[in-house]
């Protein structure tokens, strides 16, 4: 598989710390990669590495199969990026913005409609951005990084702040270009909800290190499948009687629970649970969305790949 970023033994550190550890990116082509972690994790210090906005330390930096040393300038011209916060001009329109931008990058002028519409903002390209919402103001922003038509784009915590609504609209809009021009999209995020609606790849880093990384699905259905939980009023003695039957379980606190069987199996446990005395509440299949299996993960000692 052809990876659009790739990192090896990636490393940095700064005032004694150690801020990155051998981080091993790869980013596969007209992916949504979603680069998730606590706050204070590594996220927005790896992608300034990846940009050359943080001096390389040790490490190798490798993007669309060409080394980033010595290909700096020539790799950022297909390259869109916006890091943290956008900087508009509060006096400044919409296509006053694109208009500087387009200059920079040397685009046709032509372009900026074409940016407005794909992001859109053609009904308000003549408002001075100090009036616009913040949703529009991440819009224009993303539009400006747009204008000289990268294949991959860098976008760290780009919901940050928005509300419902402009959430869903930056996810369309993130969807659209990866489905309609095959660009290959890594995404900066700690809103875990969203990004499982977004992404189709998943790299997950805590305190500096990787902790996975691959398909979303391929996550969801490894060593953090979809988990039966029964509700016992005593689970050490629920886990013996699992464990005499063969049933390998987790004890909780008001609970057993072990990788979701067929209904058979289950069936047969709350039946020798019930001949034992036991009082059992509840049978569930717990879900397991990314939140739950990102909790596992930052609490699971070794990085699972």
């Amino acid at each position: 598989m052809y990876h659009v970023i790739e990192t090896s033994g990636l490393n940095y550190r700064t005032s004694g710390a150690t801020i990155l550890q051998d981080i091993n990116l790869q980013v596969p082509y007209a992916s949504i990669y979603g680069f998730l972690g606590p706050n204070g994790a590594g996220k927005t210090t790896t992608i300034k590495l990846l940009l050359g906005l943080l001096k390389k330390q040790q490490g190798n930096i490798r993007i669309k199969n060409r080394p980033f040393d010595g290909n700096r300038v020539a790799l950022l011209r297909g390259i869109g990026a916006l890091i943290e916060s956008p900087s508009l001009y509060p006096n400044l329109t919409a296509r006053e913005h694109l208009q500087l931008m387009r200059r920079v990058y040397q685009c046709p002028e032509s372009r900026i409609q074409e940016v407005l519409q794909l992001v859109g903002l053609t009904d308000a390209e003549g408002k001075r951005t100090g009036h616009f919402s913040l949703g529009m103001k991440q819009r224009l922003a993303i539009g400006m990084t747009l204008l000289h038509r990268p294949s991959l784009l860098i976008l760290d915590e780009p919901t940050n702040g928005l509300d419902p609504q402009g959430i869903i609209e930056m996810r369309e809009l993130l969807k659209k270009l990866n489905e309609e021009r095959d660009m290959t999209i890594l995404v900066s995020s700690h809103m875990l909800a969203e990004v499982e609606k977004l992404v189709t790849h998943i790299g997950i880093i805590n305190k500096g290190s990787m902790r996975y990384q691959g398909p979303l699905k391929d996550l969801q259905a490894g060593p953090f499948e979809r988990l039966t939980e029964i509700t016992v009023n005593d689970p050490v003695k629920a886990a013996g009687i699992a464990a005499a039957s063969g049933i390998p379980v987790k004890i909780g606190e008001n609970h057993i629970l072990w990788p979701a069987a067929d209904p058979d199996l289950i069936a047969g446990l709350n039946s020798r649970l019930v001949h034992a005395g036991l009082e059992v509440s509840q049978i569930a299949t717990r879900n397991n969305d990314l939140e739950s299996v990102f909790i596992d993960l930052l609490n699971t000692p070794h990085a699972v790949h």
